[in-house]
């Protein structure tokens, strides 16, 4: 891959288009997208980009202020505009933990964000916060999570690293 990463990319970019033609764009209604890639220190590759989906609801059409007014009346036009907007995105968009923290070694404790019931939501800046904390803060390396072997010039023994090569000064 070092000496060809051209021909990684080639490759990655083909799997990449028959995965949209064949999968995501029937099963989202994909109109157009727009990626780019990215390896990691470690050669593993991954994707970033932007969907453009037909037949989105209009974001703009709600009025969002009204959710943060816990006394607000919602008038019925944006209730339907609202709960149009819950229904299609509902099917599309899930978060799961597939690993939940059980033991006090874990970084955080309680119950992981991703897998609290939807119903059980109330979309507070606090279940943001909580969403954030547990899933883009790095606040501890561990075993199993985040620890990594790697060999290391000068040492006969791999010698275990963060593989997001924390700690990170600030």
């Amino acid at each position: 891959m070092n000496n060809n990463p051209h021909i990684a990319a080639a490759y990655l970019d083909q799997r990449l288009q028959v995965y949209f033609k064949y999968f995501m764009v029937p099963l989202l209604g994909i109109h157009q997208f727009w990626y780019w890639f990215e390896w990691q220190e470690r050669g593993s590759r991954h994707i970033h980009g932007f969907l453009w989906l037909q037949d989105t609801p209009e974001a703009d059409e709600i009025e969002w202020d009204l959710l943060k007014k816990p006394e607000a009346i919602i008038p019925d036009e944006q209730t339907i505009k609202m709960g149009h907007f819950i229904e299609y995105w509902n099917h599309i968009i899930t978060a799961s933990s597939p690993f939940p923290r059980v033991d006090d070694n874990m970084p955080l404790l309680g119950e992981h964000p991703c897998s609290l019931p939807r119903d059980n939501l109330q979309n507070t800046k606090q279940e943001l916060v909580d969403l954030l904390n547990w899933t883009k803060w790095h606040t501890k390396c561990m075993a199993g999570y985040c620890l990594v072997k790697r060999k290391v010039p000068g040492h006969t023994e791999p010698q275990v690293f963060c593989q997001f090569d924390y700690p990170i000064s600030l």
